[in-house]
């Protein structure tokens, strides 16, 4: 029997055990050979994998660490989601921000740093939620744009009277749940009118 440590920069990151039962010989110089560079090249791939884990891990919190919390208004309720790609462990280039001007108008806006087309207000003057995104929710490799947006038209329509935070995250489970690119939501439901 053999157990081999999976060794990678130092670190042991697990054990392989191979072991020959009888009738079989024990195993041989080559062999153990083979045996080490096998153990070497899944410590290696083990170790590959964790790093990108981690990487991916990194990146998403500090994405989601430059994400502002949305300003508090009275009349005004927002809420915001931000998913990362699962294709990628880089920093996302969607954002979003919202704040209070001095004159009291609250500012939206919501933008893509890697200069992909901005597609913004999407919910009909019969909805009462503004919704704003990022192309990650709509864009599909081989479907036209048209085709993402009517898509997305038909989910907001059904969403439309559910809290902007739940709209927010059912437009990405419902449309982006295996995205290629990162996603941002800025949804704002208005008042109704007299109130």
């Amino acid at each position: 029997m053999i157990v081999a440590p999976l060794r990678a920069r130092r670190e042991v990151l697990g054990a392989v055990t191979l072991a020959r039962m009888p009738p079989h010989p024990a195993l041989t110089g080559d062999e153990l050979t083979l045996v080490e560079d096998l153990v070497h090249r899944v410590a290696l791939s083990v170790d590959k994998a964790r790093l990108h884990r981690e990487t991916e891990h990194i990146a998403e919190r500090l994405q989601r660490s430059l994400l502002p919390d949305l300003p508090k208004v009275d009349h005004l309720t927002m809420a915001a989601r931000y998913t990362p790609s699962h294709a990628t462990a880089e920093v996302g280039g969607d954002w979003y921000d919202s704040f209070v001007l001095p004159t009291g108008a609250t500012t939206l806006i919501i933008g893509d740093v890697t200069g992909h087309d901005l597609r913004a207000a999407v919910a009909t003057e019969l909805l009462p939620p503004r919704l704003l995104y990022t192309d990650g929710l709509i864009e599909r490799r081989g479907e036209s744009l048209e085709h993402g947006m009517t898509r997305l038209r038909q989910h907001a329509a059904a969403l439309a009277h559910t809290h902007p935070a739940e709209l927010c995250e059912e437009l990405i489970a419902g449309l982006a749940p295996h995205n290629t690119d990162d996603v941002a939501v800025l949804a704002l439901r208005l008042p109704l009118a007299g109130q």
